[in-house]
């Protein structure tokens, strides 16, 4: 009698009482949403070592390896002065503060057209 061959994500799902299989499940949507977010590639490799216990038994012992791609590091613009000392402010620009002030936002007040040619 021919025994019933076993799908592959029944056996996935049998490893580590299916611990293996929501490492992979966790794994799989961040991988694609870092991939996506820096439009690099990405990818999960999948290993299962086979051991021969004797007697027709065997170990199998998972393990992944995801190589995400890494982010862009945004870059920041320095100034630099004479000796070459990186400051985020230019040294020839004024350095008196502008006074700001807050404009009040009216999230209820009807829409003006301005400049409306009939």
């Amino acid at each position: 009698m021919a025994e019933e061959k076993r799908s592959f994500q029944d056996f996935l799902t049998d490893i580590d009482n299916g611990a293996f299989h929501d490492e992979l499940t966790a794994a799989l949507p961040k991988l694609i949403r870092q991939c996506i977010a820096v439009s690099q590639k990405g990818k999960i490799v999948i290993t299962l070592q086979v051991t021969p216990r004797g007697g027709g038994n065997i170990d199998i012992a998972p393990s992944h390896k995801i190589t995400s791609p890494a982010p862009k590091a945004n870059p920041t613009i320095f100034f630099t002065n004479e000796e070459g000392t990186p400051s985020l402010y230019n040294p020839i620009s004024p350095t008196e503060q502008v006074d700001l002030r807050n404009v009040p936002r009216n999230p209820t007040a009807p829409l003006r057209v301005v400049n409306k040619k009939d």
